[in-house]
């Protein structure tokens, strides 16, 4: 299913979900593990099947592709965050 859960909770979404660098690097680490143990299970018969986002049909690989692509938006946002934080000092 797509990401709008009944059960979801957005503005959670941005706060901090730690509060030390050594729990930031465990979040980072725990979500990158959990994407690849997804991808891991996935067979290549699954890759084809159909799945919906936002109501929109599209093939599981598609939809993989998709969220990589919505990964790269964040980490660009990441990045210009740091320039404007950093300034003269990136």
């Amino acid at each position: 299913t797509d990401g709008e859960k009944p059960w979801r909770r957005r503005d959670d979404e941005f706060e901090p979900p730690a509060t030390t660098r050594a729990e930031l690097i465990a979040a980072w680490e725990a979500g990158w593990t959990t994407l690849f143990a997804a991808l891991a299970a996935l067979t290549d018969a699954d890759l084809a099947r159909p799945v919906a986002i936002r109501g929109e049909s599209q093939t599981a690989l598609a939809a993989i592709v998709r969220q990589l692509a919505h990964y790269a938006g964040h980490a660009h946002q990441i990045v210009l965050l740091a320039k404007h934080l950093r300034g003269d000092g990136w």
